[in-house]
């Protein structure tokens, strides 16, 4: 996803990727979505709102808090989207916040 922005940010290169890069984010954010209802599904909880920014940096790349997952944009991956959903398991059931647990099952 840097060359996604750093083509945003040069108009000359964009033009040619802006669609392509536009659909690509649009791909990602409904693979994340449908991994997050069959995950809810499957552990028995609402599921969380998705927020993917632009605006944080590594190694920051994800978080949870307050019924939902924020990813960066460079943060839309399995482990991660696992990693977050299991603290949002965590919070709906009142356990607590374990990042070893949510590595785990990350993993």
């Amino acid at each position: 996803t840097k060359i996604i922005s750093d083509l945003k940010k040069n108009p000359l290169e964009v033009a040619a990727h802006e669609s392509e890069a536009d659909e690509f984010l649009l791909m990602e954010r409904e693979m994340a979505e449908k991994v997050i209802a069959i995950l809810s599904e499957k552990y028995g909880v609402k599921p969380p709102q998705l927020i993917i920014s632009d605006k944080c940096h590594e190694p920051n790349i994800g978080l949870y808090s307050d019924n939902k997952i924020m990813v960066c944009k460079t943060g839309v991956n399995l482990h991660v989207l696992a990693h977050e959903f299991w603290h949002h398991v965590q919070s709906e059931n009142g356990m607590h916040m374990d990042e070893g647990e949510a590595e785990k099952f990350a993993v």
